[in-house]
């Protein structure tokens, strides 16, 4: 809770739910399900330390947490999950006219939980500056 990622954002941070943004950003109807699966197949290949819990969901990592879009690719290696999620990187820098330095996976376990607006660690200095599990 006192952790500087949770406060609250500057005046002009937003968060929005585009409908079917993945689908825009892949060309393909069924691009979400077919994503989900398979960052499923891939996080089930990859070792436990890049598969952690937190707060009842949970997320896919480089080991060292460092959510740089190019570390999580080279993690992901040949996985068909990596062409969307670069497809996606690439929509959301255009729609938003911004450079992203960070893509976090969480997965959750049920409709009932989701991802509430928060800034989070992005690289390697950052954790040490703010601990590994902020």
């Amino acid at each position: 809770a006192s952790c500087s990622c949770n406060s609250p954002g500057l005046p002009d941070e937003e968060l929005e739910f585009v409908d079917k943004a993945l689908q825009d950003a892949v060309g393909a109807a069924d691009a979400d399900k077919k994503l989900f699966e398979d960052l499923v197949e891939a996080a089930l290949s990859l070792p436990d330390t890049c598969v952690w819990s937190s707060d009842g969901k949970w997320i896919l990592s480089s080991p060292e947490r460092n959510q740089v879009p190019e570390r999580l690719f080279a993690l992901l290696g040949n996985s068909p999950a990596v062409p969307p999620l670069k497809k996606m990187i690439a929509w959301t820098e255009k729609k938003y006219k911004c450079k992203i330095g960070a893509c976090q996976l969480n997965f959750h376990p049920s409709g009932e939980s989701f991802h509430a607006q928060h800034r989070d660690i992005m690289d390697p200095d950052q954790i040490q500056r703010a601990g590994r599990n902020c």
